[in-house]
């Protein structure tokens, strides 16, 4: 494969041969390279390379997906991708600590921080449910602070055009908490 794109790179078929064939040997890092080399060949703006960090964080490789996202981060920041990479690393970062144990309180501190910068660079709504959702489990099941993380929830359900299972998530972890 790699003979063949170097003869004709001009050939997407190569290239995502190429990046299957790491994913398929959980090579995410390898994946991540040749998706990096085809978005600057084809000009898809980080979705290659996005659709590689998923996959990496969907089969427990977090550091990969870190360096993906923030990837995504430093070279698309003027993109639609850039809010999403930003949260998708903060949700790898927090898996890698929460996999860890004993879970470390100030590195879920930082989280929290990281969720909090996120929130206030795009604001509260529809696009940050998610973020702050995490942000509350993190205060309630691991610094047990049930009342930020009841504030939180309550802020969630009253954002517009959240998605209806999102917000009844939010009112049964409101009922556990």
């Amino acid at each position: 494969l790699y003979d063949l794109i170097q003869k004709d790179p001009e050939n997407n078929i190569y290239s995502e041969l190429i990046i299957w064939v790491n994913i398929q040997q959980r090579n995410f890092y390898g994946a991540f390279i040749q998706a990096r080399a085809y978005d600057l060949r084809m000009g898809k703006e980080g979705n290659e390379i996005f659709e590689v960090g998923l996959i990496a964080l969907e089969n427990k490789d977090y550091e990969t997906a870190i360096d993906i996202f923030d990837h995504l981060i430093k070279n698309y920041q003027t993109s639609y991708i850039y809010p999403i990479a930003k949260r998708y690393k903060i949700k790898s970062r927090e898996e890698l600590v929460k996999n860890t144990f004993p879970v470390n309180e100030s590195e879920i501190r930082k989280l929290i921080d990281d969720y909090n910068l996120l929130v206030l660079e795009i604001g509260v709504n529809s696009r940050t449910a998610e973020a702050l959702l995490s942000k509350s489990h993190l205060h309630a099941f691991y610094l047990n602070e049930m009342d930020s993380a009841i504030l939180i929830l309550n802020t969630i359900i009253t954002i517009p055009r959240i998605s209806p299972e999102l917000k009844a998530k939010c009112k049964l972890d409101l009922g556990d908490i």
